[in-house]
Order: C-alpha cells, then structure tokens, then sequence
C-alpha cells in the first residue's frame, strides 16, 4: 500500500500536465494546413512529381485554363508548411535560353529582380528545387493572368509538393 500511495500523485501530475498540452509530445504531429485556395475558373497549377529531393528539377504547368489564353511570369514562390502557416522561402525562375539552368532565390536576402517578361501558354515551365532544403511539406505558388477577349483575371494557383532526403 505504501508503493502505491508514493506512485498516485506523480501519475496524478502526470495526467493533469498531458491533459494540459504541457509535457508529452510523442506521437503528435504538426497540424495539417487547411486546403489551397482553388481558382473560380478551375485552373490549377500541376507538378511533374509531387515527391522531389533538394536540387532537383520539376516542371510546372498550368492546367484546365480552357480558352483562356495563359500569360505567366517567369517566377515561381517556394513556401514551406511550419505547422502554423506557409512561410515564403524562396523564389523559383524559370531560364529563358535553352541550356540555361533554372534560378533559386533565397527571400531571405530580400524580393528577387525579376525582368517583365512574359511567357505565354500552359508551360510546362522548369524550375529548381534549392540544394539546401529541408524535408517536409512545401507548396509552389504561381501567379498568371487569363485573358479572354479584352479581359484578363489575374489567378493564384498552388500545388504541393513532399521534400525528402
């Protein structure tokens, strides 16, 4: 009986602490992000593969813009999923000559320079994934504009991707 009466107040503290948020941690998860906004004309944003390792390239193409003619920058926007909100990371940009390597952009160092060049059409469009990433959930945002006749929309569209080592 007296082993039992020195045990009960520490499992007592114990289940109070857990029941609290304060303490035991194993087997939690961050919470998942709430779902992307999606376009009103169901255009989307898709990835050539939606598990990557750092440094690899993808290709990027923007899907069901219909008669919608595609205007596009030739950036990109990396953000990262840190259990809470997506945080902007870095700037992805597309080469404009062929053999030219595809540009990352740490937003850290502040907003990249980017020319005013437009591309036109659904892509695809290749990017670089930084060499330095961690893994984890990632999402790429793109903006571009639809035209139809004389008017142009402009539309955020994402798509998520799983960095792993």
């Amino acid at each position: 009986m007296l082993l039992s009466r020195t045990w009960l107040p520490g499992v007592l503290l114990a289940l109070a602490l857990g029941l609290a948020g304060i303490g035991f941690t194993a087997g939690r998860t961050a919470p998942e992000p709430p779902p992307d906004p999606v376009s009103p004309r169901g255009v989307s944003l898709a990835l050539s593969k939606d598990t990557a390792r750092p440094g690899e390239e993808l290709d990027l193409t923007i899907e069901g813009a219909g008669s919608y003619s595609i205007l596009r920058g030739v950036d990109s926007y990396l953000e990262r999923w840190d259990g809470q909100d997506w945080v902007p990371e870095y700037a992805l940009l597309t080469p404009l000559a062929p053999g030219e390597a595809p540009g990352v952009h740490p937003l850290r160092l502040g907003p990249p320079i980017v020319e005013q060049i437009g591309l036109t059409g659904p892509g695809p469009e290749r990017v670089r994934l930084p060499d330095d990433l961690r893994p984890g959930l990632y999402r790429i945002r793109k903006e571009v504009f639809l035209e139809d006749g004389d008017r142009s929309e402009r539309e955020t569209l994402f798509a998520r991707l799983q960095v792993v080592q």
